[in-house]
Order: structure tokens, then C-alpha cells, then sequence
């Protein structure tokens, strides 16, 4: 299974663990007992790891991570139909997807928050 966040229901804090979901309600699990460690998170605030990491180490969650480039360029990182991709959000860039592994050196660049927290960080909203 895939590493996940949320923001969870009651504190707003993020949790990372493996996701679950059933009827109306979105937990993420973590732990490692017959009981594991549960909580309720906001849906539309979970994000999959998507096992790469920016120039400072720091991993990347697809679904609202916000990636820097060494040109300044501001984009979000969301899941394409072959993978993950960046959506620039500058002003008089057309929304498209840009693969990760063909335009993006994740060595020089850098996660600078997400759309959750950091909202004021976009230019254009998605």
C-alpha cells in the first residue's frame, strides 16, 4: 500500500498512514497492531506520496503539494492519467500537464506548502 495524508476532522493537524475510506467517512490508519491507530480526516485534503523527493529532501504528496522550480515557476503537483504532473498556476499559463519525469528536476526545485495551508501561494486559482 501507498504512503497517504489528511488534515484530520478534529484538529486540522496532518496525519500520514494508509488510507481508508467506507460510506461517508475518510480515516487514515497507521500502527503496526492488530488494532491500528485510526483517524478521521478531511476527504478532499488527502494526498498520495508520490515517492519522489524536492531538492531539500522533503517528500511530495500529489493532489496540492506546491512545487517551486529553479525559475521561479509555481505549480501544483496532481495526478495525471500516466502519473503525476505539475499545473502551472502563473497568470497567462495555460493549465496543461507537464510530466514529472520529463520537465521537472526534482533536484533543483522545491515544495513551498500546499493548496490546504498555503493557499495565498497560488496566483491563479486551480
Amino acid at each position: 500500500m501507498s504512503q497517504f495524508r489528511g488534515k484530520r476532522k478534529d484538529n486540522g493537524e496532518w496525519a500520514e498512514g494508509y488510507f481508508f475510506q467506507i460510506w461517508e467517512r475518510t480515516y487514515i490508519l497507521w500502527g503496526t497492531t492488530d488494532i491500528p491507530n485510526i483517524i478521521e480526516v478531511i476527504p478532499k485534503s488527502v494526498g498520495q506520496a508520490t515517492g519522489l523527493k524536492d531538492k531539500n529532501g522533503k517528500e511530495i504528496y500529489g493532489e496540492g503539494d506546491i512545487y517551486k522550480d529553479a525559475n521561479g515557476t509555481i505549480s501544483v503537483v496532481k495526478m495525471a492519467v500516466d502519473g503525476w504532473a505539475l499545473f502551472p498556476t502563473k497568470k497567462g499559463t495555460p493549465v496543461r500537464n507537464l510530466y514529472w519525469h520529463n520537465v521537472c528536476d526534482k533536484t533543483k526545485g522545491e515544495i513551498i506548502g500546499n493548496v490546504h495551508d498555503n493557499p495565498e501561494l497560488l496566483e491563479v486559482k486551480q
